[in-house]
């Protein structure tokens, strides 16, 4: 025996019209949060990395607080040249004019953490734009983008950032944007490979026949993938670029 509903359908169907609860649009707006705790929790698991994590957090701090832990002005001499550590109270000495090292030493750091974290970052945005535009979209596009990004490949990092330096004006603001242009060709191709190995995935297919359209796809579907490796390849440059902008 079949049962029916009052309009004549079967539960099931009337299930099937039935307006569905709104917990999609609350996955889909929580996506991005269950991703950055899955990733924390993932994170936390290996010690070495929350170790140099913590360490890294307390260098950022201390060179924050520099100008109220800091012993002296960085440009002052307060003592005689090349003090030991510990003369006159120093922790680590004086330098050749005589200036506590200590206080360099923090001051210096905001200058250096400036320089490596704030370029790398803009450059990783520009590189998320460029490479995955030109690995999703493919054809006229990818070439002529990754041909641009090709010519920068003929001078080394460092003679780059200090080419595009000579020719603006001098002054820290110049240095970052040196390294900022420098770095997106580096970046650029390694967001280009990771979203060519996405767009390869059968989910992209599926999505793509399911009427999911190209800003749904690259949002959804590959940002959150090529992220990752753009992220890790970006940190590991920042050493080099501190380097770099001491050149």
């Amino acid at each position: 025996m079949t049962l029916s509903t009052p309009d004549g359908l079967e539960p099931s169907q009337e299930s099937a019209r039935a307006p569905q609860p709104a917990s999609t649009a609350i996955v889909e707006r929580r996506s991005w949060l269950w991703t950055l705790r899955t990733a924390w929790q993932t994170y936390r698991q290996d010690t070495a990395a929350v170790i140099a994590l913590g360490y890294f957090l307390v260098i950022v701090a201390l060179t924050l607080l520099a100008p109220f832990i800091s012993p002296h002005a960085p440009n002052d001499a307060v003592t005689w040249r090349h003090a030991l550590p510990g003369d006159e109270g120093l922790l680590l000495g004086a330098d050749g004019d005589g200036r506590d090292v200590l206080s360099r030493l923090l001051w210096g750091g905001r200058v250096s953490l400036l320089i490596a974290i704030v370029p790398c970052l803009l450059a990783m945005a520009a590189s998320l734009a460029l490479g995955v535009g030109a690995g999703f979209v493919g054809g006229w596009v990818d070439h002529t983008t990754m041909r641009i990004l090709d010519m920068f490949f003929a001078f080394p990092l460092v003679l780059l950032a200090i080419l595009i330096a000579s020719v603006l004006s001098p002054g820290l603001m110049t240095v970052m944007v040196a390294i900022f242009i420098a770095l997106i060709p580096y970046i650029a191709r390694v967001v280009r490979a990771a979203t060519l190995s996405v767009k390869a995935q059968p989910y992209i297919e599926a999505a793509r026949a399911g009427g999911a359209t190209t800003w749904v796809l690259i949002t959804r579907y590959v940002l959150p993938n090529v992220l990752a490796p753009a992220v890790v390849y970006t940190t590991t440059l920042m050493g080099l670029i501190m380097v770099v902008g001491a050149g």
